[in-house]
């Protein structure tokens, strides 16, 4: 549902994107977006359609999804295939922003795998569902093998994990070097300055 959510608002935002349905064992994408699961990756993988024959078009303007396709009883050999990395790279010259929803992290290593061919991941969690040691122990992975983690995404959020979680800022005035106060003061050159380190 993150992916999907993420998906349709960087779609909306003019930017051509494709969701691939890379989760081969619990696949969902075709489902949030009544589509049918198949020609999908899969099929794609195994030279039975191309890629661009294979993405159908959703109700948002800008935003294809590759379903999952037909389901083997072997994911993970498909996901590491030199035929995935040119399905990504093919996918890349297309749209502007691929986004590959896997199986989690701690439950093998399709998503691992995939994201060496990535520019990196987005982590979900959920409170009183990911365990924190699980949760250490996929970012310390993901840091040794030099895999970026672009964001994490808090998913499940309630009005007690809210209360939880929320910091008290009422009152509060962060003491600052003088440098940085006046960085403050000129808020629209900051933001400038900003929104251009980020699209060197």
């Amino acid at each position: 549902v993150v992916a999907s959510h993420l998906a349709a608002v960087a779609a909306m935002l003019s930017w051509r994107t494709l969701i691939i349905d890379a989760d081969l064992r619990r696949p969902v994408q075709h489902t949030l977006f009544n589509l049918t699961p198949k020609p999908g990756i899969t099929d794609v993988l195994e030279g039975n359609v191309s890629l661009l024959d294979a993405v159908q078009p959703t109700d948002i303007e800008n935003l294809d999804v590759l379903t999952c396709g037909e389901l083997y009883g072997r994911p993970s050999q498909l996901l590491e295939s030199i035929a995935m990395k040119s399905l990504v790279a093919e996918a890349a010259e297309n749209y502007d922003l691929v986004i590959i929803d896997t199986a989690p992290l701690c439950a093998c290593a399709d998503a691992s795998t995939l994201a060496r061919q990535s520019d990196g991941v987005m982590l979900v969690t959920r409170p009183g569902f990911t365990e924190k040691e699980v949760l250490s122990r996929t970012v310390s992975e993901l840091t040794q093998n030099r895999i970026p983690i672009l964001g994490v995404v808090v998913n499940g959020m309630t009005n007690q994990t809210e209360k939880y979680f929320r910091y008290p800022v009422d009152g509060y005035q962060p003491r600052l070097p003088k440098s940085q106060k006046r960085l403050i003061g000129v808020g629209g050159s900051a933001k400038n300055s900003g929104n251009n380190s980020r699209q060197r």
